[in-house]
């Protein structure tokens, strides 16, 4: 896995939240309204940044390449076991 996705426990907990009760609410829902809203999912493109510096913005809010990621996992094993020693 190239990179990890920061995504708030929020966001996650919104998203489940949605997801359960979303066929419940699909089967109180008009026919048109649905096509409609399937309209409007399809109709939502992504849209190529203006240059590279705005992508790498984008990019460094919710993307930490996986190098990056190994460093914090490797620093925090370090800082663990330091603190385990300390209490030995």
């Amino acid at each position: 896995q190239e990179h990890i996705y920061r995504v708030p426990e929020t966001v996650t907990r919104v998203v489940d939240r949605a997801r359960a009760i979303a066929p419940t609410s699909l089967q109180g829902m008009q026919l048109a309204e649905v096509e409609r809203m399937t309209a409007k999912a399809v109709d939502v493109e992504w849209k190529a940044p203006a240059s590279q510096r705005e992508f790498d913005v984008r990019v460094s809010r919710f993307v930490l390449p996986a190098v990056e990621r190994r460093q914090q996992q490797e620093k925090e094993q370090a800082r663990q076991q330091k603190g385990q020693g300390m209490e030995r």
